[in-house]
This record gives structure tokens, C-alpha cells and sequence, in this order.
């Protein structure tokens, strides 16, 4: 997935660590990097673990510094268009808990742009399903 773009071997640690669903161990590893040192594309891919794993942690608050992550990780560039995807329908999930219809369908909307390959029709369908329950 994105391990490849990356040149931090931390990063390309949490990534497998994600990948194995070993949660903790990708925050832990994480934690240990500098977004300051990074490079722009890299300071990307840091945010968007960090916000994949807020999410994973539940609770209002951590939903919260997911939406600021995965807004940093878009501003600062992801390059592959399946983990902006990600990145948007993450975006839109937390819009639906946070009722704002609106911005989730425009979000939706973004993310059947970005997925060209309909690897994530699944996961549209879900949360289609939870926009009409707002």
C-alpha cells in the first residue's frame, strides 16, 4: 500500500504492523517519528496512520483527532488515490456521527471518483446505508 512511497523505515514498520492488524504496535512506532523530519509526501502518510489508528481507538474525542489527521494527511499529499479514498471515507463516517449529512455525501461522492478499480463498493454501500439512517 503506501510502505512503498514512504522512506522512513518507522513508518514502513507501522505500516506492516496496520497491515497485520497489530494496532498497538503501529502506534507505538508511530510515536517514535518526527513528522518535522520527514518529507512532505512521508508527513502525509504519518497523519494518516496516526488517524487510522485514533479511529480504531473509538470514544468522541479520538474521532475528533482522526478528522484532524486524516485532513492533515490530505493537505499534505498522499499520492496513491486508493488511500485518499480511504482518507475521504473515513472523513465521511465521522460527518455521519457527527450529523452532518451534507459534507458526508459530498465526501462519498469524492471517494466513487477516487476508487477506479470499485475496490471499495463495499464499504460505500455501508456507509450509504448509515447516511440514510441521519
Amino acid at each position: 500500500m503506501g510502505f512503498l512511497i514512504t522512506r522512513s523505515i518507522r513508518l514502513i514498520i507501522a505500516f506492516i504492523s496496520l497491515r497485520r492488524g497489530k494496532m498497538d504496535s503501529c502506534s507505538t512506532w508511530i510515536s517514535r517519528v518526527n513528522p518535522e523530519k520527514l518529507f512532505p509526501k512521508s508527513r502525509g502518510y504519518f497523519y494518516y496512520l496516526q488517524g487510522l489508528t485514533s479511529v480504531q481507538g473509538g470514544g468522541q474525542g479520538s474521532l475528533t483527532k482522526a478528522e484532524g489527521m486524516f485532513k492533515k494527511s490530505l493537505s499534505n499529499g498522499l499520492r496513491l488515490d486508493l488511500d485518499k479514498a480511504t482518507a475521504k471515507l473515513q472523513l465521511a463516517v465521522i460527518a455521519i456521527s457527527k450529523r452532518k449529512k451534507r459534507e458526508a455525501t459530498n465526501l462519498l461522492a469524492e471517494v466513487k471518483k477516487l476508487d477506479k478499480r470499485g475496490m471499495m463498493t463495499a464499504q460505500i454501500k455501508q456507509v450509504k446505508e448509515g447516511l440514510r439512517r441521519i
